[in-house]
């Protein structure tokens, strides 16, 4: 379970602050985002597990934010120059557009995190109170959690490449792509063989079958998550309003 708000809470703050950062592309409203996510990690797990995550997101995805970030200041060429050498113009507008690219994809893997450590069965949970159709919710689902299981397959067949002594590291750049490709495979395979079982699973178990399932428990709405959605409303017409 969550251990401060209720996952219809969290998805909730997620869909505002996804389109807010992908609706509004000014600097200081990326940084507000930013800023948002960065506090609702911190109140969901420890400063560490949070740096450590965080950290090897940031890093995987490092080089291709500041590619973009790149294009997108040297093929600005209208305002202020600021740099110029041969074909190379940079200016204000570049730089302020590359920034603001650069922090909504940050934001968009920030609010990614706050919807990794949701297991699957409080998606359900959380769309079957918003009277949802189950067959939709459990694709959403999967969709949802398709990554996190993903890299978490991934990671457990890593493991057993370092307990046979082999250190993806120390390997040559073509044996390591080899090494890569025989780890991806398996764990997508894996991946994808699970969500069909579990569909089957559900199918076997009745679902659809009648109108009103019983769970195994219920999600309720505390007042602190009624307070929360209402704020995260009032935050996001105010942000897409007047910012």
């Amino acid at each position: 379970m969550n251990r401060i708000l209720n996952t219809r809470t969290v998805l909730i703050i997620a869909i505002a602050l996804s389109s807010i950062a992908v609706l509004r592309q000014n600097l200081s409203t990326q940084l507000i985002v930013t800023a948002v996510a960065l506090i609702l990690l911190l109140l969901q797990r420890e400063r560490q597990t949070l740096y450590n995550r965080l950290f090897g997101r940031v890093k995987h995805l490092g080089i291709a934010i500041m590619t973009i970030m790149i294009l997108q200041i040297l093929f600005r060429r209208e305002g202020d120059v600021l740099a110029e050498f041969l074909m190379i113009r940079i200016t204000v507008p570049g730089i302020i557009n590359g920034l603001s690219v650069g922090m909504r994809l940050l934001n968009l893997i920030l609010i990614a995190g706050l919807l990794f450590d949701i297991s699957s069965s409080e998606y359900m949970l959380a769309f079957k109170a918003w009277k949802i159709p189950f067959e939709i919710s459990f694709l959403v689902t999967t969709v949802i959690r398709f990554i996190p299981d993903y890299y978490r397959l991934f990671l457990a067949y890593k493991e057993t490449l370092y307990l046979r002594n082999i250190d993806l590291k120390a390997l040559s750049i073509r044996s390591k792509l080899s090494a890569l490709v025989s780890l991806l495979i398996p764990a997508l395979t894996t991946n994808l063989a699970e969500v069909r079982y579990r569909a089957i699973a559900l199918d076997l178990k009745g679902f659809r079958h009648t109108a009103k399932r019983t769970h195994l428990y219920e999600a309720k709405l505390s007042i602190h998550d009624y307070l929360i959605q209402l704020l995260t409303l009032l935050g996001f017409l105010f942000l897409l309003l007047y910012l």
